[in-house]
């Protein structure tokens, strides 16, 4: 009688714990949020990259006002040999979305690279809608025609009244199934 009673407290536990595993997994949310200040977003590629380019995005923590200033940084990527870096006329930007109102500075840049040089331009925004959205820059470098270096950089920022939180990745839930759920 003892031996029945151990062994359906131990199918007991053994089904809590595959309950508690499938809950975990599939029902929680993680939420990224990034709370160095500066953020600075710069995303690593495995193995050799495909470009010589790096482009790094910076941002300051909004401030009260919801203001931040935002700086893209671009330069050679580590590894890629100095005397290879001749970039005439290269060009960079930063998308903004609708949620977002440029407050100073210019959007897009263009200039020359040589060698070890590092490029940056900053732009100072305010968030003025509530939601979530992507701030993207970009850089490239055209050898010819259809043949280019280049680099993306994103983050994504939730805007909800006070609150301005800024992440490497989506604060919009994802279901198992890979979609995204409607808040």
């Amino acid at each position: 009688m003892k031996q029945k009673h151990y062994l359906i407290l131990g199918i007991i536990i053994v089904a809590v714990i595959v309950v508690a595993i499938f809950v975990d997994r599939y029902t929680t949310t993680e939420i990224y949020i990034l709370t160095e200040n500066p953020v600075v977003i710069n995303t690593e590629t495995s193995g050799v990259p495909s470009s010589a380019m790096d482009l790094v995005l910076i941002a300051t923590q909004f401030s009260e006002d919801r203001t931040s200033e935002i700086t893209v940084r671009i330069s050679k990527r580590e590894g890629y040999p100095i005397e290879g870096v001749n970039w005439a006329d290269t060009t960079a930007g930063i998308t903004l979305p609708d949620g977002f109102e440029l407050i100073e500075g210019d959007l897009n840049w263009q200039g020359d690279i040589i060698g070890d040089d590092i490029k940056e331009f900053k732009i100072k925004v305010k968030a003025v809608e509530n939601g979530e959205w992507i701030v993207e820059a970009n850089a490239k470098y055209m050898i010819y025609e259809d043949n280019w270096w280049g680099d993306i950089e994103r983050f994504y920022i939730l805007v909800k009244d006070d609150e301005v939180l800024i992440s490497d990745r989506s604060f919009t839930p994802v279901n198992p199934k890979g979609k995204a759920e409607s808040a």
